[in-house]
């Protein structure tokens, strides 16, 4: 029966955590309920034979060593049910004579095995609060202390989005939500667009519902993330190129390399291409697109007599209704150039006016995308 015992946890099929059973095609076999009747006669054996005194401490080693050996090899399958059955024949000892120590002992570890059993939550639980919580008020979190709550999500300031993506890849649907509700709106909304509509629709339900998540819950979720974050890549400042990139470089070069290079770029990506109008102003962009408030407002700050010589050559009916958009007293004191002037004066004058609308748009006055086509519109 020994030799069963051995093997099953050898060759046994695991079962519910334990490996104690023995699968023989549609036969299974469990040899620690063989074990039982086996220990059962062998004790009984033992101790019908006159020799046998349990008052004696060699014959009590004998009759306890009946008794635990199977146990052993039980609780290594690990199946503790089955070795508490096991435990009962101390009673069949007490009866026969052995000292109640023993009874003593056998009741204390079984109440403290039940006790594990019923507490084992609540164990969890002081763990996780000793572990995470109050970890937090070592000295990592202890200058917060007179300054109000504590913040275990302050990591994920440090954080650009390409990181939060990373750090949220595979994570459940309650531990993302958790995550978001800790981020401003701005990237809580770039991090949830990206998720797929069904997801994203599980996400908003779960941000709704996290006040029933208690508070152990929570501070486990930030002590995971904020170790899993410490493994993420360092913050790595670079440019991906990219239409308005393009625009940019382009936009500082001579206007015949500007057509040259963007001619190329359309045959060659016409998808490029697109991306780069967006963004890729022109001084006839100015004039043709940009609305009279805002030609209003640009070439006012503009110096006459650099304005005069950016309207060189531009049709004289579009040259009167800029001026006439001017204010009276720059309307008088402006006098157009006569003179033949040389292209690359003319193109620099120009560009001067392009970089100041450029300038507009960084200061969050207008947005080129929109006034030259990219933006999204509502008919």
């Amino acid at each position: 029966m020994t030799a069963l015992l051995i093997g099953v946890l050898i060759v046994g099929k695991e079962i519910g955590g334990a490996r104690s059973w023995f699968d023989i095609g549609n036969f299974s076999m469990q040899p620690s309920e063989f074990a039982k009747v086996a220990t059962l006669l062998a004790l009984s054996k033992y101790l019908s034979q006159l020799n046998v005194n349990l008052k004696k401490l060699s014959t009590q080693i004998k009759a306890l060593s009946i008794i635990a050996l199977p146990i052993l090899f039980i609780m290594l399958q690990p199946d503790a049910g089955s070795a508490i059955v096991f435990a009962s024949l101390f009673l069949v000892l007490y009866r026969e004579g052995i000292s109640s120590i023993y009874i003593v002992i056998l009741g204390f570890a079984i109440a403290l095995f039940v006790i594990t059993l019923k507490f084992e939550s609540f164990l969890v639980k002081k763990r996780v609060m000793e572990e995470f919580y109050f970890g937090f008020l070592s000295e990592q979190f202890q200058t917060q202390k007179e300054e109000g709550p504590l913040e275990p999500f302050t990591f994920l300031e440090d954080l650009n989005e390409e990181q939060l993506n990373a750090l949220l890849a595979k994570e459940d649907v309650p531990v993302v939500a958790i995550m978001l509700a800790q981020l401003d709106p701005e990237k809580r909304m770039k991090i949830l667009d990206k998720y797929p509509p069904t997801e994203k629709g599980d996400l908003l339900i779960q941000l709704g519902s996290l006040e029933d998540i208690p508070l152990e819950g929570i501070i486990e979720v930030a002590a995971k993330m904020k170790e899993k974050a410490s493994f993420l890549p360092r913050t790595v400042n670079f440019s991906r190129g990219g239409g308005k990139e393009i625009a940019d470089m382009i936009g500082k070069m001579s206007a015949d390399e500007e057509e040259k290079y963007l001619q190329a770029i359309s045959n060659e990506n016409p998808d490029l291409y697109k991306e780069i109008k967006k963004y890729h102003l022109t001084f006839d962009d100015i004039l043709e697109k940009f609305p009279d408030d805002i030609k209003r407002s640009l070439f006012v700050s503009a110096d006459l007599s650099a304005l005069a010589v950016a309207l060189k050559g531009i049709d004289q009916e579009i040259v009167d209704a800029i001026i006439e958009n001017q204010p009276q007293k720059r309307q008088a004191m402006y006098e157009p150039v006569e003179k033949p002037l040389p292209k690359r004066e003319v193109d620099d004058a120009r560009k001067k006016i392009v970089a100041d609308a450029k300038k507009m748009e960084e200061d969050g006055d207008i947005s080129l995308a929109d006034i030259l086509g990219g933006g999204e519109m509502v008919e």
